[in-house]
């Protein structure tokens, strides 16, 4: 696949490497940091306990990253989405630069780049944020940490004493040590009346955590936008795992022009058990049922983050999805677009480049049904089995075999029962 031939015309206009993001959106990561987006792998400097979005706006880092791609130059943050590209894999960048062509339209883009100083500064207020709101969670994903997770903090001890790889022993180190009330930037009240300041021009907001559901000072602030009237032309977007689902703010979620729930599912049942343990998956199908029949304005998406103890299982998830018959879906022209598919890049012992190449065969042909069956657009899918066989990752197996050994001793799991497909790896 050709991979320019997504790139949409705006974006060719300014380069192959230009990503509209540094020109309407801030991101941050649970402890603070802020970056590009939710991908970008180097943070800005700028730290939400001490600045605001408004310092990150215009700061050094930034403005600096607009002045390279206007040049045409790749950018170090980015490299996780060239990867992609080249893989044939339609990235976060190519993702979002099309989502907002469409959304904003060519010509106010290209009045953004116009009002770009010389030194990078941008004369216009950022329209979108992505707000990971600590690290509050009530899950432990096998992929996650104690930076992403308060679950893990508690278990973070008895897995470095369990596992046996050295390098596991020592990432697990560097993963448990954190300082807590860095993690806790969203309670301070200076920080929500500070974005109360940029709400006029706010588009979009994304809310993650952490578990986002379970985190009140959020859901207070929507329900002050929905109350002031700001909320109308806002677009909320969430990335949660469903395990909580506050009711009573259905009647504020409302008044927001969408509100979009990215329900986070690796998979069905036990295997949704042990990935984002300990699931329960019958919480998360009423949950999902509540969803369906809330009002138009609200959307339901499914996001599978791709790793290698669920490669396999994808299809059977999508023909799940579609046995469902989700309302929602209609919202949406085809299969990938309402279950989209998160390659898990790191830790690289769950990366799917690490499965052995005899499994790696039977996931192509799995998907390769799965093609012939859906008949539609399946571009996103074959850039999962392009990116899973364009190298290997075996030496990073016996990191995986120990950490799902460890898994399963510490949180009570059985990876052979789970997953008996992978019986070999294990």
């Amino acid at each position: 696949m050709d991979t320019n031939k997504e790139v949409d015309n705006y974006g060719k206009r300014f380069s192959e490497t230009w990503c509209v993001l540094p020109w309407i959106h801030a991101a941050s990561l649970t402890d603070g940091s802020t970056q590009l987006c939710c991908v970008a792998e180097k943070t800005s400097g700028v730290n939400l306990n001490k600045s605001t979005v408004q310092d990150y706006w215009n700061g050094d880092y930034i403005k600096d990253v607009r002045n390279k791609m206007l040049q045409g130059n790749k950018i170090a943050a980015c490299r996780r989405c060239y990867e992609e590209e080249s893989n044939g894999y339609r990235s976060h960048r190519l993702i979002e630069n099309k989502a907002w062509h469409d959304k904003l339209g060519f010509d106010f883009i290209d009045s953004l780049v116009k009002q770009t100083g010389q030194d990078g500064q941008l004369n216009a207020e950022v329209l979108s944020l992505d707000l990971r709101l600590g690290n509050t969670c009530n899950l432990q994903c096998v992929m996650c940490q104690p930076r992403e997770s308060s679950k893990w903090a508690s278990l973070s001890e008895k897995v470095i004493n369990e596992v046996t790889d050295s390098e596991l022993k020592s990432e697990w180190k560097y993963k448990r040590d954190i300082k807590i009330e860095s993690y806790e930037w969203y309670k301070n009240a200076e920080f929500w009346a500070n974005l109360k300041k940029i709400l006029p021009f706010i588009r979009e907001i994304i809310i993650a955590g952490g578990e986002p559901m379970i985190i009140k000072q959020h859901l207070n602030f929507l329900k002050e936008c929905a109350m002031s009237g700001e909320a109308k032309h806002i677009h909320v977007r969430y990335h949660t795992n469903l395990m909580e689902f506050p009711v009573d703010m259905i009647p504020y979620w409302e008044k927001f022009e969408r509100v979009e729930f990215f329900a986070s599912a690796d998979g069905m049942g036990d295997i949704a058990h042990y990935i984002r343990h300990p699931t329960k998956w019958e919480v998360i199908e009423k949950n999902l049922q509540i969803i369906d029949n809330m009002p138009d304005n609200t959307w339901l998406r499914f996001l599978y983050s791709v790793q290698a103890l669920n490669v396999h299982h994808l299809p059977d998830f999508i023909r799940w999805v579609r046995s469902k018959n989700f309302k929602k879906q209609n919202a949406f022209t085809n299969t990938q677009s309402f279950v989209h598919p998160g390659l898990v890049h790191w830790p690289e012992y769950l990366n799917p480049k690490i499965l052995p190449n005899e499994i790696k065969k039977k996931v192509t042909e799995s998907f390769e049904k799965l093609k012939l069956e859906l008949n539609e657009p399946f571009d996103k899918y074959d850039g999962i089995v392009s990116f899973m066989n364009s190298e290997s990752f075996e030496s990073k197996s016996a990191a995986f075999k120990d950490y799902c050994r460890t898994l399963d001793v510490v949180r009570g799991t059985d990876r052979f029962k789970v997953f008996p497909e992978l019986r070999e790896m294990f």
